[in-house]
């Protein structure tokens, strides 16, 4: 699960987890069929799933480290895609 995963980055030795967001879109989410939301995730529905790994971090960090929440990069939601292309 997305909790054991970042546990186990917990328990090293770290002073910033990052939240597991790291390529995010509204695109992204839209493109995502799921048996609650077949035709994609709405906009709506998205600070929902934010909020959920930002929960999953806060529980799996060590009590000294800090969360960061992580977002983008913007280029990998731009067609063509930006990111690897400059």
């Amino acid at each position: 699960t997305l909790l054991r995963c970042q546990s186990n980055f917990g328990r090293v030795p770290v002073d910033v987890l990052l939240t597991a967001t790291y390529q995010v879109s509204v695109q992204g989410f839209a493109d995502t069929r799921t048996s609650q939301n077949p035709g994609g995730i709405p906009p709506a529905a998205i600070p929902g799933y934010i909020e959920t790994a930002i929960s999953i971090a806060e529980r799996a960090k060590a009590s000294h480290a800090q969360v960061a929440l992580s977002v983008g990069p913007y280029g990998a939601c731009m067609i063509p895609s930006q990111e690897y292309s400059g």
